[in-house]
């Protein structure tokens, strides 16, 4: 795995991955149908499969809704929470003002 990525992500990753070649088993459905869906090749459902964090997200995204692995236990919840927390917080960060140099 790319030396880029933390410890976290790459254990994270590892798990999307198992559990994307997991549901994929269980349907029955081989590496090339599941590629043939995603308009990717097999090399890049491997990657998936494997964690790679090359793969686009959308495309790891799209291979666990084809496969019907929730993302999210209660997605509604979770998109109604940020929601009310974005509202909450300012619009934007901004970069504190140098201090002057003038004495």
């Amino acid at each position: 795995m790319a030396a880029w990525v933390s410890l976290a992500t790459q254990d994270t990753l590892k798990v999307f991955g198992d559990t994307i070649r997991a549901a994929r088993l269980q349907r029955n459905m081989t590496i090339s149908e599941l590629a043939e869906r995603l308009g990717v090749s097999h090399v890049t459902v491997r990657k998936v499969e494997r964690g790679d964090p090359t793969v686009a997200i959308g495309t790891m995204f799209e291979a666990a809704h084809i496969l019907r692995v929730p993302l999210y236990d209660d997605l509604d919840h979770v998109r109604d929470t940020t929601r009310s927390t974005l509202t909450l917080l300012r619009k934007r960060a901004r970069t504190p003002a140098r201090p002057s140099n003038d004495f």
